[in-house]
């Protein structure tokens, strides 16, 4: 197990998350989707694993343009060499404590069932979700009432379809 410290991520952190998620993702198509929605402040919360002053994981929670007051997960990154260490569990099990408690209705994220499911993410509660991202990735982890299973029109922030 590796020894990280989590917070939110800060202006000062933006160079070196580029550096991570270039380096983790084939091509530059994340690095330039997080950009995107820091410049329409679209992301509700930033956070980032740091291991002795450098940082080894990332987490953005854009809001949704709709339904209001809902997020998405997107994209989570671990450097290559701290993977399967469980600093990807800890950005998102912390992120998800900081959107409940944020009184966030739900959050989304496309992405492994066999992953997500772990930390409460169901397909079944977004089956009814209508978006442009197929069904058998969209995954719902509703915080209010009532939501799960409901059908809703769900928009991810316009810089999405950009990137």
């Amino acid at each position: 197990m590796v020894e990280f410290e989590l917070r939110e991520a800060g202006r000062a952190d933006a160079f070196a998350i580029s550096i991570l998620v270039e380096t983790s993702f084939e091509g530059s198509r994340e690095d330039r989707l997080i950009k995107d929605l820091r410049a329409e402040d679209a992301l509700g919360l930033e956070l980032v694993a740091i291991e002795r002053g450098h940082v080894i994981g990332h987490a953005a929670f854009p809001r949704l343009s709709r339904p209001e007051g809902w997020y998405a997960l997107a994209p989570l990154t671990v450097r290559a060499d701290r993977r399967r260490m469980g600093v990807g569990s800890a950005l998102v099990r912390v992120g998800i404590d900081r959107l409940r408690q944020a009184e966030a209705p739900a959050l989304l994220v496309l992405g492994d069932p066999d992953y997500y499911e772990r930390f409460g993410f169901s397909l079944g509660a977004a089956a009814k979700l209508r978006s442009a991202y197929p069904k058998n990735n969209l995954m719902m982890l509703a915080f209010a009432p009532g939501l799960s299973g409901a059908a809703f029109d769900v928009d991810y922030p316009s810089v999405f379809l950009r990137n």
